[in-house]
């Protein structure tokens, strides 16, 4: 199998088994083994060529295709090519394209056709979408799953944003993952039942009277347990919605209701109702990457070259494969059901499918042919609801902030909204939650820091793709430079362009008190007793967002962009200005998605005024920036005391792999540089590296958000710099 995947079609391998005596014990003897191996010719690519396609040219399918004519052989880059292939026609809406590849041997040795066999089916819309939400007490409104999937009745169906939707649920927090377990959120749909649809789909399939839903509070539950294919038309089994039930996300049903409004990204384009009604035009079904009618190849039959398994090509030694002959000189068979043509004129299009008109190449094609309406294809999401709050009292030390003890009440699928209407949904857990809004309540007392903060959060405010924030806090920390006390909230809106892509406008006020300068031999740093006191803080700043990693905490895939700029009025008036961006890459994971190993990139660079007071300023060291340092121990100093800088440059690298089987212990090798510094000049000469090794521990009670225990070493550093080989995080990640 392996020298197959590589293009020795004809490899043969043997082994000799010889007995020795064993040179210690007359008892006992060795067996040398060995491995004759007969690689035989390695096989290229003389053509590519592609059988069926209608929708697209040659030219469209062969950009899907690593391999050229020329290439050797290579099992994986084909696989690979029919993903793509099956990718594209997915993208337009043709989701059951069934693509086989067909390897064949020409008469000149070392030489094949790699032959695409395209089935592309039927184009489909997207029709209904239900929800099937499993749990002990189910409480998750419909909404809250539709909210983050980006399609819509009447889309045209795209596998890639089934696979994005199914991203963000996954992401969301809300619902189960356990890939071990095969558990995480699913978009399932599978073909309409033929007798329901009609010779020219006059009429849709969504389109029919479909089964009203009983309501629990906003939720519609499942109408079929068995399988996992949605349902087509049921005769009604509500009492309780005699008129079919509402609309949700503009979902068409002939029984009326209130609409609830779709989000623009949710809204058909102009484009795809255009795709919808262009008459499709049908390409050539005899072209190939590199031949010409002139230069037919001829085949001849040898044996493991149809395919038996699916993997493209058949074993050699797999007597249950039945050849066909194939006479040199001869059409080949499987070329025998393209009905014969004329070959296209030189530097011009090819004459394009029945009913069109001949190809002008300044004008395009003249003639129309008559398309099939689209089909309505029925989704189903389906998830399993998580462990989305916590009740936690806590003491624990913190590498950062000292001793601290937490008492904490949070819910990441809040429902403002749903006040209980007895105590068994209290005890249930269905009452405030199923919105998917964020509630956290925190009083955080400790030896060098105190903290108590109410916050909420409306990913989508009535539906919408707006979003708003709100947080209220009182906050004080003991540094060794100085003492600080803030009591102040935030407001903030957020504008969702597309699901990965989103604008924000938010304010911060706040009262910063400045007390207990630090004396030195000097006296106060002036940067420090310039901020002593009262000092008013209101803050207005702007954002964009591109996210479009799978997890928050841990993620394996996608990125995290961000900027932001702020002008700061009161005490003090500066402007700020914030871009980072974090990349994650997957090198690898196990065939059932567990075990994955990772590389995370990350960088960024802020910028703050020159009137900026202390108590703002940009620190270096710490767990959340520079690990191998000690908190703000890599920053600039006056008088020898830490007084931060107005400008931030940090690089990371950092390697993930998993431990255990259960990914419930993983391993990281990192390297952390970055510097902080009054302004820009010579900030290369004062920048700081260092690599470092660490675990991240995932406890199920404790929520998603790992412990973090790293060990990190400078490398490069600065006099004054305090070091810190161990630091260790609970709640979030860098």
């Amino acid at each position: 199998a392996y020298y197959r995947k590589l293009g020795f079609f004809q490899a043969k391998v043997g082994r000799t088994i010889d007995v020795l005596p064993h040179p210690f014990d007359d008892s006992l003897e060795w067996v040398k083994i060995t491995y004759v191996i007969d690689e035989g010719v390695r096989y290229r690519i003389a053509d590519i060529r592609f059988f069926g396609n209608t929708q697209f040219p040659v030219e469209e399918l062969l950009e899907k295709v690593e391999l050229k004519p020329g290439d050797y052989f290579n099992q994986d880059k084909v696989q690979l090519a029919i993903r793509k292939l099956q990718d594209k026609y997915g993208a337009h809406g043709y989701v059951f394209a069934d693509v086989e590849v067909d390897p064949r041997f020409r008469e000149s040795p070392g030489q094949l056709d790699l032959v695409f066999n395209i089935k592309e089916g039927s184009q489909y819309r997207v029709g209904r979408i239900d929800v099937r939400v499993k749990g002990d007490f189910p409480h998750t409104k419909v909404t809250t799953v539709l909210n983050r999937m980006s399609l819509a009745p009447g889309d045209i169906a795209d596998v890639r944003e089934m696979r994005a939707s199914e991203v963000r649920l996954r992401r969301s927090q809300l619902f189960e993952v356990d890939m071990a377990r095969g558990i995480q959120p699913k978009i399932v749909y599978s073909p309409p039942d033929l007798e329901d649809i009609g010779p020219r789909q006059e009429k849709a399939v969504a389109e029919r009277p479909q089964t009203p839903d009983r309501e629990f509070r906003g939720q519609n539950p499942p109408r079929y347990r068995t399988a996992e294919k949605p349902p087509v038309a049921a005769p009604s089994d509500s009492a309780s919605s005699p008129t079919g039930e509402r609309i949700v996300r503009g979902q068409y049903t002939p029984g009326g209701g209130a609409a609830i409004p779709t989000p623009p990204w949710l809204q058909p384009s102009s484009r795809q109702s255009q795709t919808a009604q262009t008459p499709s035009q049908a390409y050539p079904t005899n072209r190939s990457a590199s031949s010409s009618g002139a230069d037919r190849p001829t085949y001849v039959e040898s044996s493991g070259v149809v395919p038996a398994d699916g993997t493209g090509y058949a074993s050699t030694d797999d007597p249950g494969v039945v050849q066909t002959a194939i006479i040199p000189g001869e059409v080949p068979p499987f070329m025998r059901d393209v009905a014969p043509g004329p070959e296209p004129p030189a530097n011009t299009a090819p004459f394009y499918g029945p009913q069109t008109a001949p190809y002008d190449p300044t004008t395009g094609y003249t003639g129309e042919q008559l398309a099939d309406p689209l089909l309505d294809l029925p989704m189903e999401a389906i998830v399993q609801e998580a462990r989305t709050g916590r009740l936690m009292f806590s003491i624990g030390v913190n590498s950062d902030s000292g001793l601290i003890g937490t008492a904490l009440i949070e819910e990441q699928n809040f429902d403002i909204t749903r006040w209980p209407r007895s105590f068994r949904e209290i005890v249930n857990g269905t009452a405030w939650r199923g919105a998917g809004q964020r509630f956290r309540l925190e009083a955080m007392p400790g030896t060098q820091l105190q903290r108590y903060l109410v916050s909420f959060q409306e990913p989508y405010l009535f539906d919408r793709n707006v979003s708003l924030s709100l947080k209220g806090y009182y906050y004080d920390r003991g540094y060794s430079e100085w003492f600080e006390q803030r009591i102040g909230g935030d407001i903030g809106f957020g504008y969702q362009f597309t699901h990965d892509l989103s604008g924000t406008i938010s304010y911060r006020g706040a009262n910063v008190a400045i007390s207990d300068p630090v004396e030195t031999y000097w006296g106060v740093p002036p940067d420090i007793q310039a901020a002593v006191g009262d000092n008013a803080l209101h803050g207005f700043e702007v954002g964009l967002v591109h996210d479009t990693r799978d997890s928050t905490f841990l993620p394996t895939q996608g990125h995290l962009f961000q900027a932001s700029f702020e002008q700061v009025i009161g005490s003090y008036s500066y402007p700020r200005f914030d871009i980072s961006m974090k990349r994650f890459f997957m090198l690898r994971e196990r065939p059932d998605g567990s075990g994955r190993h990772v590389l995370g990139l990350s960088g960024r660079f802020a910028w703050t005024g020159d009137d900026t007071p202390v108590y703002d300023r940009y620190f270096a060291g710490g767990f959340t920036n520079l690990r191998g340092f000690r908190y703000r121990g890599a920053s600039p100093r006056q008088y020898g005391e830490v007084v931060g800088g107005n400008t931030l440059v940090l690089a990371s690298a950092e390697y993930m792999f998993p431990i255990t089987a259960d990914d419930l212990v993983r391993g990281v090798v990192f390297v952390d540089t970055g510097t902080v510094e009054p302004s820009l000049d010579n900030w290369t000469d004062t920048y700081r590296v260092a690599p470092g090794f660490g675990l991240r521990i995932i406890i199920p009670a404790m929520g998603p958000a790992p412990i973090a225990l790293d060990f990190a070493f400078p490398v490069s550093e600065n006099p004054g710099d305090e070091n810190q080989v161990f630091s260790f995080f609970v709640g979030f990640l860098r």
